[in-house]
């Protein structure tokens, strides 16, 4: 199996979201960690 890793360049305020507990990231998209609703989708660099 390979092992595959993607880097994102996160803004500061989704940042803070996921380290609070606001957000989670499943796979590359960011939800409210409460609704489940999409807070963003960031793209890869």
């Amino acid at each position: 199996m390979t092992i595959f890793q993607t880097t994102f360049d996160i803004p500061e305020w989704i940042l803070q979201g996921l380290q609070t507990g606001e957000y989670v990231r499943i796979g590359g998209v960011i939800r409210d960690g409460n609704t489940k609703q999409i807070v963003a989708t960031p793209f890869p660099v």
